[in-house]
């Protein structure tokens, strides 16, 4: 997914800086200010904000015109940074911790049909909550059943969402005239193999099993970049229609993934950074949850959970 957060926010950005041009608050200039202070956002690199405080690094340009009154774009650049202010701000006084999962070994791979049932799966981490982006707080009467693990050379998840209205898009980057796949209702998984290196992976699943892989890597001077837009993954998926919502299962064997795993595959004991997201269209209300809390966005890859596999249980006896 979430191209279309980049996109979307760098064409805001266009919008802003190239459009009519509007006045702005004492409050929206101090904001800007201050974030054009290399101090400022450098110090917010070493936070939760980092990956909206870096945006900073690529933009010295835009700096330069909210410094200088006779710009005639400076009052569009103040309300950018000011705007990009609050969300550093968001991140600096962001108390909840990265969450933390033990990927559990399946012994018996489950079969990847869209079934997600609970034998096959009994053995996986499970979450049960659904959080908005930027919130700490569940919401409320949610039933959705999100899982993982892992088996042999393979990493599985799975996940079960109650949707009464279900927009199923399959539009990709290549495909113009389509709605993309990522605005509809879907399941990403977000992988991030090193947490040395600033390269991962998405992989999205639609309720009709449409499947789309992506690589990415994050820009230090901006938000990401995006490095294949139709990666030829081995994955194999399967979703099926629900009684109250859809089903989704996932097989990504990790071994594509550079990195650690692509010369040896993986092994008990290896870390790494993931995240689930859910993009969900109802009433023509778009919303993305997560299983736990997150800032921003799904590409926020300094938020995701650290994740560790677990042996199997014949290594541990």
């Amino acid at each position: 997914m979430m191209k279309y957060a980049a996109v979307l926010f760098l064409f805001s950005a266009f919008f802003i800086l190239s459009g009519k041009e509007e006045g702005f608050s004492p409050e929206e200039m101090r904001k800007a200010m201050e974030f054009a202070d290399p101090a400022f956002y450098r110090g917010a690199l070493d936070s939760p904000a980092r990956y909206s405080a870096q945006l900073r690094g690529g933009w010295e340009h835009v700096a330069e015109r909210v410094k200088n009154p006779s710009h005639p774009r400076h009052a569009s650049a103040v309300r950018l940074f000011a705007r990009i202010y609050d969300e550093v701000q968001t991140g600096l006084h962001w108390k909840i911790p990265v969450a933390e999962v033990s990927v559990p070994y399946l012994e018996t791979p489950p079969d990847i049909d869209g079934t997600a049932g609970e034998r096959e799966w009994a053995d996986a981490v499970v979450f049960r909550e659904e959080y908005l982006l930027n919130r700490t707080e569940p919401l409320k009467d949610v039933r959705s059943v999100w899982r993982v693990g892992w088996s042999g050379k393979n990493l599985y998840a799975a996940a079960e969402f109650r949707d009464p209205e279900v927009a199923a898009y399959r539009g990709r980057f290549d495909t113009p005239d389509e709605t993309p796949l990522y605005l509809g209702d879907a399941f990403e998984l977000f992988i991030r193999p090193d947490e040395k290196s600033l390269l991962y992976y998405e992989y999205l699943v639609n309720p009709e099993s449409e499947l789309w892989s992506l690589v990415h890597i994050n820009d230090p001077r901006g938000s990401w970049i995006q490095i294949c837009d139709d990666f030829p993954t081995g994955a194999k998926c399967a979703a099926r229609r629900t009684a109250d919502g859809y089903a989704v299962e996932l097989c990504i064997p990790l071994a594509e993934q550079y990195g650690p795993w692509w010369n040896r595959g993986p092994r008990a004991g290896d870390r790494f950074r993931m995240m689930m997201v859910r993009t969900d269209r109802t009433g023509g209300a778009y919303t993305r949850t997560v299983p736990v809390p997150l800032l921003y966005e799904g590409h926020n890859i300094f938020g995701y959970m650290k994740a560790v596999l677990e042996p199997g249980k014949s290594k541990k006896d």
